[in-house]
């Protein structure tokens, strides 16, 4: 026998004590963590037991967490369970830990916060691209924000946190990004996309590698 859920501390950047949580599924596997948003294990205590009354301990059909909540902490660098994996695998820096957090605070909480993540459907994301496509955004920057949500929720389906990846099959907005042309280059469009090469006034010949968007 386990009891419904762990408590540990941790050190957030800011030098502070921070408690999370692990809870467990009727099948004993532990998930998690979840922050408390408390700084001692009695008032964190007090919190998850609450939760537990109110059956929103564990997310599940009665208590799966809204974006907000779900996001707290998401891009802490030195805490998050993330990017703690993810720094296992790839070099990664605090600046883009900082950006992706931006992006949550900036973007996708004001759009997302309130919706519990089972809410968060094809079906919503078509609404938002709209809406930032109203609001004036390019759909090179909309792309970037729905990669931050993208890998959130990616990671969550991955730890059992949610049924499955709602995003999986979205595909993301048209490249609108502006072509690219350097003065004193001529370019050879009719080369092969993944050879393409261009002339400079020296004579000498540089090959380049496009992103698929700079040639059609």
């Amino acid at each position: 026998m386990h009891n419904d859920f762990t408590l540990f501390t941790r050190k957030v950047p800011s030098g502070k004590t921070a408690v999370y949580y692990y809870a467990y599924d009727d099948d004993g596997r532990r998930l998690g963590p979840w922050t408390t948003g408390e700084a001692n294990k009695t008032a964190a205590r007090n919190y998850c037991n609450r939760l537990n009354r109110e059956g929103r301990l564990l997310p599940g059909p009665k208590g799966i967490p809204t974006f907000e909540e779900f996001s707290k902490g998401f891009w802490e660098w030195e805490t998050c369970p993330y990017l703690k994996d993810r720094k296992k695998r790839k070099n990664l820096t605090r600046a883009y830990a900082d950006k992706n957090k931006k992006v949550v605070q900036s973007q996708l909480l004001p759009y997302f916060g309130n919706m519990r993540l089972d809410k968060i459907t094809p079906e919503i994301i078509e609404e938002w691209f709209d809406h930032m496509t109203n609001e004036g955004y390019k759909n090179t920057t909309t792309n970037g924000y729905f990669g931050t949500l993208k890998t959130m929720l990616k990671w969550t389906a991955k730890k059992k946190a949610i049924p499955g990846d709602p995003l999986v099959d979205i595909e993301r907005l048209m490249n609108d990004r502006k072509k690219r042309f350097y003065p004193g280059i001529m370019y050879n469009q009719t080369a092969p996309a993944k050879n393409c090469f261009a002339s400079a006034p020296s004579g000498g010949i540089v090959m380049i590698k496009p992103d698929s968007s700079d040639f059609s």
